[in-house]
């Protein structure tokens, strides 16, 4: 998915169907390219399925629901 408008808020966007962490993932990808993942870059998706919170503490939330 190309979302160019996404570039004045993060200069690189990856947006997946289905992730474990997004923390875990983009760590995973900047740490295998880090030229290709400058600071600011995101990961997000609709069902994450191993969500972390502040503190270790347990992320759940349904399938596509917003991260509040």
């Amino acid at each position: 998915m190309d979302l160019p408008l996404s570039r004045l808020a993060a200069p690189r966007l990856l947006a997946l169907d289905s992730v474990g962490s997004t923390n875990d993932e983009l760590s995973r990808r900047a740490s295998a390219d880090p030229a290709a993942w400058p600071d600011g870059s995101v990961v997000l998706t609709l069902d994450q399925t191993a969500g972390r919170g502040r503190r270790g503490r347990v992320w759940v939330a349904p399938p596509g629901a917003p991260s509040r």
